[in-house]
């Protein structure tokens, strides 16, 4: 996937928050870190819905997002703890997009996604636990 921010002019700031905490797995159940992670908030469109569900849902090996540039409202780092904020989200459906650099003993010169799709109301405060096996 490639990201690119949505114009500012266009974005709004809302009143709630969302917090996270994102852990890797390995094979053996160690937890692990990986590189570059980074968290996207994409607002729901019919392109990212057939990502979600034929590309990351059902593990498909082709990616229909392939070269398309995917718009995101925001995104973040992991902290050291591993945790990510985002704060002043306006109401809605987003996909909340975790892209991190497999380690190079997996598969070297690739990228793993964690997502999930949630939704926000005003004034809300939302926790988005992520965990992957890899």
């Amino acid at each position: 996937m490639k990201f690119q921010l949505i114009d500012k002019t266009y974005r709004k700031f809302g009143t709630s928050e969302i917090h996270g905490h994102v852990t890797y797995l390995t094979s053996a159940g160690a937890e692990i870190r990986l590189e570059n992670t980074k968290i996207y908030i994409l607002p729901v469109t019919k392109t990212l819905n057939d990502w979600y569900y034929n590309y990351y849902l059902k593990n498909r090996s082709k990616t229909t997002l392939h070269g398309t540039d995917v718009k995101y409202l925001n995104s973040t780092y992991l902290d050291i703890k591993r945790n990510f904020d985002f704060f002043g989200v306006v109401e809605g459906t987003y996909y909340l997009v975790i892209e991190s650099d497999y380690p190079e003993y997996i598969a070297k010169n690739k990228k793993v996604y964690i997502a999930k799709k949630i939704t926000v109301g005003k004034y809300k405060n939302i926790m988005a636990v992520f965990s992957k096996k890899l």
